[in-house]
């Protein structure tokens, strides 16, 4: 018995041996609202890779934003980027994708989209600041990055695509 009891506490502690957390969770308010997304209207906010439970360096898993589709569809550019003295700065190397977005109901309704980033390899350091940044990757395509009501996240807008912020 005693040793039934060993393995099952070897099993159980493998098992809840892989925590996954959230470094940056944003949702929106219920609203229609957000900031727009468009050609020369980029968005970014920033998020630490330094609060309770991050004590170690850390893969990027996945990404998950709502956005509120206002053309048909829209091609949106996500990256990471390296914050540069409280300022977005240069994008992560390989945390950048071109993702296509398709409403699923009326325009103007929050939609969500999640894409995993695992097989990227994209490589967060602990103790920094990072930013996710969206901007349009055509001339037709327009979004509104759903915001929540929390007014602790910093971020920053470009008029120029992530040239200057």
């Amino acid at each position: 018995m005693k040793y039934l009891i060993t393995i099952l506490t070897m099993i159980v502690s493998i098992i809840f041996a892989q925590d996954r957390t959230y470094i940056f969770y944003n949702t929106p308010d219920g609203s229609a609202d957000g900031w727009e997304i468009s050609t020369g209207n980029s968005f970014s906010e920033q998020f630490p890779t330094t609060s309770y439970p991050l004590y170690e360096d850390y893969f990027l898993e996945k990404i998950h934003f709502y956005y509120i589709l206002e053309s048909q569809q829209a091609n949106v550019i996500v990256n990471i980027r390296h914050d540069a003295n409280g300022t977005p700065g240069a994008v992560v190397e390989g945390a950048e994708w071109t993702i296509n977005l398709i409403g699923h109901g009326e325009l103007a309704t929050v939609e969500e989209y999640i894409f995993y980033t695992t097989s990227d390899c994209i490589y967060l350091e602990k103790d920094n600041y990072y930013w996710i940044s969206l901007h349009a990757a055509d001339e037709t395509s327009q979004i509104k990055w759903a915001f929540t009501s929390n007014s602790y996240i910093d971020y920053s807008i470009s008029y120029d695509e992530g040239e200057i912020w």
